[in-house]
């Protein structure tokens, strides 16, 4: 009897979305150790235990400073995996502020999975600067999948010095594959048939039981996006992404097992 749960690869060809294994390394933006246009700043706060955002520029303060964060372990339904992220945002001090083009800020974010037999955690997805405007990155941990085979995370991405405000997008890493697929607020739109120019929010939300994973969209706020801009929906709601992606009924509470 074939089972009802969808693999990785049916969402993958639902979504039309990219395919990136776990060996895919981007390559590092910012300046190298011992650079003498700016000097990396070591970290001196406490790790952090909240990685869904970690920013070097502290507003309080009005002052740049490295962080490292780690979340607490997530265990599968059946105790069989484990997983934790961690993200370190290190911030740069220019020789001369006045001639430096480098980043202040650069974000790298892991994920570390271990399984029923490994020993050691192992590096199963990295995310690192994708471009100069979009230096800072955090990783969330959401949930695992009823059936422990997979894991949903949330990304966010931003610049740092911009008032673009912060991308975010669902990453489902499959145990089966050892592989990750990240879904956009692009790919969402194309899916859903919405208009490619209309603004959305988006919140990783857990898994159906079927094993789909669940995103709540909603409005964009307004100091988060141009005046006059169009919201892609009217309402706030559950979509799941599975090989048919359709929108919840009212109630709908994801699994989070």
């Amino acid at each position: 009897m074939k089972s009802a749960v969808p693999t990785i690869l049916n969402i993958i060809v639902a979504l039309g979305i990219a395919f990136y294994g776990t060996n895919a390394r981007p390559q590092a933006l910012g300046p190298s150790v011992g650079s003498d246009e700016a000097r990396r700043l070591p970290v001196s706060e406490p790790t952090l235990r909240d990685t869904s955002y970690v920013s070097c520029w502290n507003e309080k303060l009005s002052q740049w400073r490295s962080l490292f964060a780690r979340s607490a372990l997530l265990t599968s339904p059946n105790g069989g995996y484990r997983a934790y992220v961690e993200v370190e945002a290190t911030a740069f001090e220019p020789v001369d502020l006045n001639t430096y083009t480098g980043p202040l800020c650069t974000n790298t974010s892991k994920l570390f999975v271990a399984g029923p037999h490994d020993e050691k955690f192992k590096t199963a997805y990295i995310r690192q600067p994708d471009s100069k405007y979009e230096m800072g990155n955090s990783l969330r941990l959401v949930a695992w999948s009823p059936d422990s085979t997979k894991l949903l995370l949330e990304l966010a991405q931003w610049g740092y010095e911009s008032d673009a405000g912060i991308d975010h997008a669902l990453v489902v890493y499959d145990t089966s594959f050892n592989a990750v697929i990240t879904i956009d607020a692009d790919n969402l739109r194309k899916r859903l048939a919405f208009a490619p120019d209309c603004v959305l929010s988006m919140v990783a939300e857990g898994f159906t039981s079927l094993g789909e994973p669940v995103v709540k969209i909603g409005h964009l706020r307004l100091d988060e996006t141009e005046e006059g801009a169009k919201q892609c929906v009217r309402q706030t709601g559950f979509w799941s992404l599975g090989d048919h992606t359709k929108f919840l009924k009212d109630g709908f509470r994801p699994a989070r097992p």
